[in-house]
């Protein structure tokens, strides 16, 4: 059964769910993109009763936009994953599905900055939801056979 956590509005929204039985999360990014907005709707989830540190993600970006984002502002938002979505010593696997070469390209910063910051965050970024899954050693091609039954998101007010 799909467990409902959160979705943040404004220019941007972030939704996101537990699949798999509760073993996955799954986020979606939509709309313009800022530091501040994500860093937001990250500690909302992150302290959801629902969510426990250390949660697989499966992170949908191929609906996001950048404008707002560079360099700077992404080294925050993986500083501030490494902080508040981690277990210590347990290792935290992001795997990106970015089909579009934007949303890809800022998939890849976030995984490029992960891996000079210190932390148990794997992250990688795909272009076919398959590689997503797979990289979450999950065995469905698509993302549509995890979403259990179509609910919607718990708004959280800003």
């Amino acid at each position: 059964e799909t467990e409902i956590f959160f979705s943040g509005g404004g220019a941007m929204y972030m939704d996101a769910r537990s699949i798999a039985n509760g073993s996955l999360l799954y986020v979606k990014y939509s709309g313009n993109q800022t530091v501040e907005k994500i860093s937001e709707n990250l500690k909302n989830l992150y302290d959801d009763a629902e969510y426990f540190p250390g949660m697989w993600e499966f992170v949908d970006v191929s609906k996001a936009k950048w404008d707002a984002m560079g360099f700077d502002s992404m080294r925050r938002v993986v500083r501030l994953a490494n902080l508040i979505g981690v277990c210590p010593g347990k290792e935290k696997r992001i795997s990106f599905f970015a089909p579009g070469d934007t949303s890809f390209g800022m998939a890849r910063m976030f995984t490029t900055l992960n891996e000079i910051e210190p932390g148990t965050i794997l992250a990688d970024v795909f272009r076919t939801e398959g590689e997503a899954l797979k990289f979450l050693n999950r065995p469905e091609n698509h993302l549509a056979s995890l979403l259990e039954r179509p609910a919607p998101f718990r708004q959280t007010p800003h």
